[in-house]
């Protein structure tokens, strides 16, 4: 019994994210530090994947995104998203953000409106939007 219950207690907990085993990323997307927040909730904060495109507009995923599901050659309706995700497009010293309000959603459908850029962080009066590389 006693052996039991230390094997028991040696196995982690389901759903404990530090013993996860961190998922390789799609060619361009690198890990680093985000803030995704919406009417004050913050959606991300913290780990996440992000990928700058051209003209510095980016993309940023949430830490339980699974790319590998994504890319498994599965047809789209059967697909999911696992976590919030944010688009930012940048004209300039503007930039539209948008995001997938429904977690499950694949495409950032939801409109985040004008974003003007401070430091890391590209806000409004509804959104925030921040990528740190490191």
């Amino acid at each position: 019994m006693k052996l039991l219950i230390a094997m028991l207690a040696a196995l982690p907990l389901a759903g404990t994210p530090a013993e996860a085993a961190p998922q390789s990323l799609p060619s361009g997307y690198h890990w680093g530090r985000c803030l995704l927040q919406v009417d004050g909730k913050a959606y991300i904060s913290g780990r996440c994947s992000y990928n700058v495109q051209a003209g510095g507009s980016f993309m940023i995923e949430g830490p339980k995104q699974d790319f590998a599901a994504l890319n498994s050659g599965k047809p789209f309706a059967e697909l999911v998203s696992k976590d919030y995700f944010a688009q930012l497009d940048v004209r300039g010293a503007e930039a539209n953000g948008y995001w997938n309000e429904d977690i499950r959603s694949l495409h950032a459908q939801t409109p985040l409106g004008v974003l003007t850029r401070k430091g890391a962080c590209w806000l409004n009066a509804k959104a925030r939007i921040c990528l740190w590389k490191r």
